[in-house]
């Protein structure tokens, strides 16, 4: 089973990659460039197929989504090298001094990818029970779910989403309707079981290997390319420092899980790379126009994979905009006061720009759902600046080493001023998570509103906008570690070492420190590191074997019920007693198949009567005629009297809104029991026959 684990996730590699590769190198991107911004082309084109097959009708699978992308790069491609434009575009990436050559590049994104797999290996891979384990949170319902319906429905479109997607399950929808949802990690994760025929648990989690260990840390790569291209130590250590960070990826995987999210931020450093390389010094017309091209797919691929993560582009690029915007001055014909009263005019003006766009986005109606979302507050505002200044964040273990590092880069930023909009906007997201984490109100809504109020990706965003920052304060030690060795050499008339010999034992050291897992001093007290906390989480939210909502016996039991009921048979159920994931994971026709938002205006009749009342169906014709215009004809119960009381439960559960479900026994009129297992039952619903 591993073994398939890793040829999907080959396949995966390929499925993202070669497409995007080839409709970028038809518009004469660097053969670097194209391969790591490959995703951005891949995701707009496969959402915009997606998108015409729904339209048109047409069945989407694997296949026609990868070789109509895939045939359009090879030949825009071929054309493009027939007309013999042989001259690529220059995205700034060379440096005034020309110190780092082409082979350095492709050496260092070697290394970025490698420390990649081998981190997520450790970290992500090892925690799985078997590379069937899924983790049996709220969201994860949904992620299933989507999988398994767009290869079930043929109709993979983000903007009709549905856990209902055939016309026979629509009918009997409880909470009717379609909607956007940004379903590019979907898309993928169902091209691998629609191609090899995996399980969708299975899928998901070749995907997340896929974002963490090779698309974010490439992605990262040429960031920090264009970040430091004048400082090549600081591209090399953040090949060490782009996964040290428990609060982005490690947090969008065990919170939530925040599957969409992952893929958007593991494509957000080529997205901020076009930006920046839109602005290169002393690079032509048309190749501003190319970093632009690519600026734009990327823009669309942030929405296809999770919009909120153009608000995190937007902030961490806000102190790089007003740098730019106070340069114009250096255009003007005026000078002395009047040019520094010019550029504080600019700053201040694109800031007043930023504020009016982001009041009229918090305002805009299609927003108001993702606003007004509400996650409260959970520690003081003191605490929380520790949790920033500590790099905790989320997770009870701090990360003093690496906070240390980005500390250090903070500080060589106001040395060397160039870098210095990289502290200011890791700082505008420090104050935006003490907001969130410390404060409910207006306020809070309005400044991290973008990204539902949720803490866990606020955090993410400034995890994200320190991994340049420990980068450079990394390399600033190691610079520092090799000026002393070489100092003592010359004290002890001994021959110098190496010039890499100081930066080896720094990187070793520092993944020591950052990847070592939690211990026990011996009679004294446990220790908790930032890692052994995010090991531990992903290894217990694995975990197949211990009771859970979903548990194993309980999906032993609804796999006898697929093999009882005939196939596409409605059963109703309770969702939150584990069968919200046999939809997605065993293909369980379920009645109920989300775990809220049940009691609203949305909510269809039939559906709040059998909630209700589905015991009194023997006497009771409105839940009898409710049932009936379902389809439904059994009743699935995972937790049956008081195991209810006993089983894990998701926290959306409300005992009072499935008083008519959980009421049926055994002696319930109207049903006869068809299979039974300890508290779980497959109930005949004879009255509704």
């Amino acid at each position: 089973m591993w073994g398939l684990f890793f040829i999907a996730a080959i396949v995966a590699v390929l499925f993202t990659y070669l497409p995007g590769y080839f409709l970028f190198r038809s518009i004469r991107v660097p053969r670097l460039v194209g391969l790591i911004c490959a995703p951005l082309a891949t995701v707009v084109a496969y959402g915009a197929l997606s998108v015409a097959y729904a339209k048109a009708g047409v069945f989407t699978t694997w296949l026609a989504l990868f070789a109509p992308s895939l045939a359009l790069g090879l030949v825009t491609f071929a054309i493009s090298c027939f007309l013999n434009r042989k001259r690529t575009a220059d995205f700034g990436l060379e440096s005034p001094a020309r110190t780092l050559s082409r082979a350095f590049d492709w050496k260092c994104l070697l290394l970025y990818v490698g420390i990649g797999i081998a981190v997520t290996l450790f970290v992500y891979v090892r925690s799985l029970d078997g590379p069937e384990s899924f983790v049996q949170e709220f969201d994860n319902v949904h992620h299933l779910g989507s999988v398994y319906g767009f290869v079930q429905s043929g109709n993979w479109s983000p903007l009709e989403v549905t856990l209902y997607p055939l016309a026979s399950e629509a009918a009997f929808n409880p909470l009717p309707g379609i909607e956007f949802y940004p379903s590019a990690w979907h898309c993928t994760a169902a091209m691998l079981v629609s191609s090899l025929g995996v399980s969708v648990p299975l899928a998901e989690n070749v995907v997340n290997f896929l974002f963490t260990a090779i698309v974010f840390p490439s992605a990262m790569f040429l960031l920090m390319r264009r970040l430091f291209r004048e400082r090549p130590r600081a591209v090399l250590f953040g090949a060490f420092c782009t996964l040290a960070f428990s609060a982005f990826p490690w947090g969008f995987l065990f919170f939530g899980p925040l599957y969409s999210n992952l893929s958007s931020f593991a494509v957000l450093p080529a997205v901020v790379f076009c930006f920046v390389s839109i602005f290169s010094e002393r690079v032509d017309a048309r190749s501003r126009a190319t970093s632009a091209v690519l600026f734009l797919v990327g823009v669309i691929s942030l929405a296809l994979t999770q919009p909120n993560a153009v608000f995190t582009m937007g902030v961490f690029l806000i102190p790089f905009c007003v740098v730019r915007a106070v340069r114009i001055a250096d255009f003007a014909y005026v000078a002395g006061r009047r040019r520094t009263l010019l550029k504080i005019a600019l700053g201040v003006g694109f800031l007043l720009l930023v504020a009016v766009l982001w009041f009229a986005l918090f305002k805009a109606p299609f927003m108001q759902k993702v606003v007004t979302h509400e996650w409260p507050g959970f520690a003081s505002k003191s605490q929380s600046v520790i949790d920033v200044l500590t790099l905790a964040f989320n997770v009870p273990a701090v990360q003093l080493v690496l906070a240390a590092l980005v500390l250090t880069g903070i500080a060589y930023s106001l040395y060397r001023r160039q870098y210095l909009w990289l502290s200011c906007a890791f700082f505008l997201f420090g104050a935006l998570y003490v907001v969130d984490a410390a404060s409910d109100g207006y306020l809070k809504f309005l400044l991290t509103g973008f990204w539902y109020t949720d803490s866990y990706r606020v955090a993410a965003s400034a995890a994200f906008a320190a991994i340049p920052l420990a980068g450079l304060g990394l390399s600033v030690i190691s610079s520092i570690a090799n000026t002393g060795l070489s100092w003592l050499s010359d004290r002890m008339e001994a021959k110098r070492p190496h010039a890499w010999a100081a930066p080896c034992v720094v990187a070793v050291l520092f993944l020591g420190f950052i990847f070592y897992p939690s211990f026990t001093l011996a009679g004294r007290y446990e220790l908790h590191t930032a890692f052994g906390f995010v090991t531990e989480k992903l290894t217990f939210m694995n975990d197949a074997s211990r009771s859970n909502i979903y548990a194993p016996n309980e999906r032993d039991f609804v796999r006898k019920v697929l093999q009882e009921v005939p196939a596409g048979t409605v059963i109703i159920n309770e969702p939150n007693d584990g069968s919200a994931f046999a939809y997605g994971t065993d293909g369980l026709d379920a009645y109920y198949r989300h775990l809220r938002t049940y009691g609203g205006g949305n909510e269809t009749a039939e559906s709040k009567a059998i909630r209700k009342s589905l015991n009194d169906i023997a006497v009771n014709d409105q839940v009898r005629l409710a049932v009936q215009r379902s389809g439904a004809r059994y009743l699935l119960q995972l937790d049956q009297g008081d195991a209810q009381m006993k089983e894990p439960y998701p926290f959306t559960y409300r005992a009072e809104d499935w008083i008519g479900i959980n009421a049926v026994n055994d002696e319930t009129p109207g049903f006869e029991v068809v299979l039974s297992d300890g508290d779980m039952r497959l109930y005949k619903i004879t009255a509704a026959s």
